[in-house]
């Protein structure tokens, strides 16, 4: 072989294999990789997860602020700022001297009625029942008194209103006669035929005057003979006859009364007449208008004064019929007491008067109720923040004087936005750590609450979350106000697909991602993404298998 590689013919033919070798070293040195192309992951099997990251502050899970209900002056004062209380403990009070004087009265009225009630149970002396007798006949001459007293009021009402009404029949025949005048005497000279197709005896600058007085003169003297026509038919009336009679009177003498301020406007454009005609016309209308006033007038107050009369007459027999109610009930109390005090001791008896011992007893707890709350209590096992009033001082119902936090129970506040709002769930777990500490000391905490309204700060919307811590580091003691660092864990997958998340697009509301062939072309396919990862990771539900390629970016 050596030989042959020696010869002219071998040495050609070794240069044509190493020109070869060249060739395709260089063409397979010269293809493009993967990377060279793409910025690709591989669809792999992990766990992924989602948080909410936010920070917040420690608060204690209580903190109270106490109040007396009532007010008052500080008698004593108990505790000091800082001072550790237990739940009862009295912190501090308030003068009750009044209260205590109270207590002794409401306690000597509980032996008065307990004294009372031994007696009832004894039965009724005879002086007792003497005493009773001559209460019934009281209580009887009492009632008998009132009803006569009804009876005289009712007759005397009875008897006023009859007397407002006999004056109705004079008022409206008055009425009439005034009108009467008024359009026969009064102004008849200023009409021809004034019965029918009435018309003016004299010459208007006013045509529509002129028409106007004519058509009323006409309408007036109907309303007149109807007037009288109400007037006769009043044939033994009714009281609401007579009301009829005033309101419908009033109606026609108004009419009556507009049809002569009609005619002084007439009378004041009239012309052919002389001005001493014109003056005794004048004088004549304002002689008819001033009686259908009078008339209109008397109209008016008798309605009023009928109005009156039966007010006063409702009022008078409403309080005699009372006096009547009174006066029974009080005659059947005693009836019924002078029955009982016969019976002896029934069981009526001692119940009533044992519910006035109960009474009795009720105030005597009420009053010393009113003592406890001159003492103020701690509702918890806490320490002491504040406290607001100095001894002698006197204070208002509800006014804070001392303010406590809970002594070990802490938990955690924050905002989280309404973008991951959604995303947290009571009982969700979270990590935390404070900034006192480090974020070497980690706690672990639990979502307890979260508000359903919303809270602006700086114009963002946020919704108050709150945590409990769910251990405790030994040595460590958190206080109120730290500032917390907070990792809430809001859901989670084992062994499943996932991806970036930038690498998938979004087309229609559908997900799709670029996979990556052999030969190194790529190609859109459809997927289903699940989970959002809080690093950028997303699970994939369908559409990838484990070890395909995605494109991240292309870069050529």
């Amino acid at each position: 072989m050596i030989k042959f590689l020696k010869k002219p013919l071998g040495i050609i033919f070794s240069i044509i294999i190493i020109l070869i070798c060249f060739f395709l070293a260089n063409h397979f040195l010269k293809r493009p990789k993967i990377e060279d192309i793409y910025d690709y992951a591989v669809v792999t099997k992990t766990d992924i997860v989602q948080e909410v990251n936010a920070t917040g502050t420690v608060h204690p899970v209580k903190n109270i602020n106490l109040a007396f209900v009532g007010s008052g002056q500080i008698k004593e004062i108990y505790i000091a700022i800082s001072d550790p209380v237990s739940i009862g403990q009295v912190l501090c009070q308030l003068d009750n001297a009044e209260l205590q004087a109270s207590l002794l009265n409401a306690q000597a009225n509980l032996e008065s009625q307990t004294a009372k009630l031994a007696e009832v149970q004894r039965g009724t002396r005879s002086e007792e029942l003497e005493i009773t007798q001559a209460e019934v006949i009281k209580a009887t001459n009492t009632l008998a008194d009132a009803q006569t007293n009804l009876e005289k009021v009712t007759s005397k009402a009875n008897a006023d209103l009859a007397n407002v009404y006999d004056d109705t029949l004079n008022i409206l025949n008055s009425a009439y006669y005034k009108s009467s005048d008024a359009l026969h005497n009064q102004v008849n000279d200023l009409f021809d035929n004034d019965n029918t197709n009435p018309s003016l005896t004299f010459s208007t600058s006013d045509s529509q005057l002129k028409i106007n007085s004519e058509q009323q003169r006409e309408e007036a003297t109907q309303k007149l003979n109807q007037l009288k026509t109400d007037i006769d038919s009043l044939i033994n009336p009714e009281y609401n006859d007579y009301d009829q009679a005033l309101v419908q009177s009033r109606q026609y003498l108004t009419f009556i009364q507009s049809f002569l301020n009609t005619m002084i406007n007439t009378v004041n454009y009239a012309i052919g007449i002389t001005e001493t005609t014109i003056a005794t016309y004048q004088t004549n209308i304002n002689i008819a208008r001033t009686n259908l006033n009078t008339a209109l007038t008397n109209i008016s107050n008798q309605q009023q004064t009928i109005t009156a009369q039966r007010k006063t007459n409702v009022n008078n027999k409403a309080s005699a019929q009372t006096s009547v109610n009174i006066s029974r009930d009080a005659l059947n109390l005693a009836e019924k007491k002078l029955i009982l005090q016969k019976a002896g001791s029934t069981a009526e008896q001692i119940a009533i008067q044992q519910a006035q011992v109960k009474q009795a007893r009720a105030q005597v707890q009420n009053i010393q109720a009113q003592l406890n709350k001159t003492f103020l209590y701690s509702p918890i096992q806490g320490i002491v923040t504040a406290i607001d009033i100095e001894k002698g001082e006197i204070i208002s119902a509800n006014q804070t004087i001392v303010s406590l936090i809970s002594q070990n129970n802490l938990q955690i506040e924050t905002n989280i936005p309404e973008i991951d709002i959604a995303k947290v769930k009571i009982n969700d777990q979270a990590v935390v750590t404070l900034d006192a500490y480090g974020p070497e000391i980690i706690f672990q905490a639990k979502v307890i609450q979260m508000d359903p309204a919303e809270t602006l700060i700086e114009g963002l919307t946020t919704y108050k979350t709150i945590l409990q811590f769910t251990d405790q580091q030994k040595d460590i003691d958190p206080k109120p106000g730290m500032t917390a660092n907070i990792d809430i864990l809001t859901a989670q997958r084992e062994n499943v697909l996932t991806i970036p998340q930038r690498a998938i697009t979004i087309e229609n509301n559908k997900s799709f991602v670029q996979i990556i062939a052999n030969d190194l072309s790529h190609q859109q396919v459809a997927i289903e993404a699940g989970l959002k990862g809080s690093y950028g990771n997303i699970e994939i539900i369908s559409g990838l298998k484990e070890g395909d390629k995605v494109v991240v970016f292309i870069k050529n």
